[in-house]
């Protein structure tokens, strides 16, 4: 299991992608004061795409799970962009 928790600022957009040799599970949590909620949350994958923008809660975590090729080593790459909202008022 590896987990990236990563600190954004209120209303960014996150665009973030993945690709690994195996399938993977996969998921992008945060945790409240009495719960952890998944936006993400997918089994299975080798590669994975995707955006969500940035509510209340700052730190999100990115976590993958290799169940099975548990044994070998194994690696995969992500990136992320951030982009802050903006909103035009006539």
């Amino acid at each position: 299991m590896r987990e990236q928790c990563v600190d954004f600022i209120t209303g960014d957009r996150v665009a973030f992608e993945f690709t690994s040799k195996y399938p993977l599970d996969f998921n992008v949590h945060y945790h409240t004061d009495n719960a952890t909620t998944f936006p993400v949350k997918e089994s299975g994958i080798a590669t994975y795409r995707g955006e969500f923008v940035v509510g209340d809660v700052e730190q999100y975590c990115f976590m993958w799970t290799n169940r099975q090729r548990v044994s070998e080593r194994w690696e995969f790459t992500m990136e992320y962009t951030t982009s802050q909202e903006t909103g035009v008022t006539p």
